[in-house]
């Protein structure tokens, strides 16, 4: 897949989009959580990463990225839970990452298990 480059004053980015396991709003910047445990902050909101990661997947078809509520945008292939109960969206690789615990909101939760089960 094509790699997304961040060039800001100071530096440049170039980061794999499957290596992104979610990405969460602060802000005008964007905290990018990778697979390796690693992280970066771009200066984006989350709704111009949206817009980015689909046109970048309209190109390439492939990984699937959700966005969930107003703060974060996950790669649904480490999505291993969803517990509406407990406002839980925990996210692993089932191998060698450790579970990933985002609270998230009841009904964001209710909207990403009804998208998932209809797929």
């Amino acid at each position: 897949m094509t790699p997304i480059l961040f060039n800001t004053r100071d530096e440049l980015i170039k980061v794999d989009l499957d290596k992104i396991i979610y990405a969460k709003a602060e802000d005008n910047y964007v905290h990018l959580f990778f697979r390796n445990g690693q992280s970066v902050i771009v200066g984006m909101t989350l709704q111009s990463l949206e817009q980015l990661i689909k046109s970048i997947i309209a190109k390439d078809k492939t990984g699937v990225y959700t966005r969930i509520g107003r703060q974060y945008i996950v790669n649904n292939s480490y999505i291993m839970q969803i517990n509406i109960l407990k406002q839980q969206l925990i996210l692993s690789d089932m191998d060698v990452l450790k579970p990933i615990i985002l609270k998230v909101s009841k009904e964001a939760l209710k909207l990403l298990k009804q998208t998932m089960t209809e797929k």
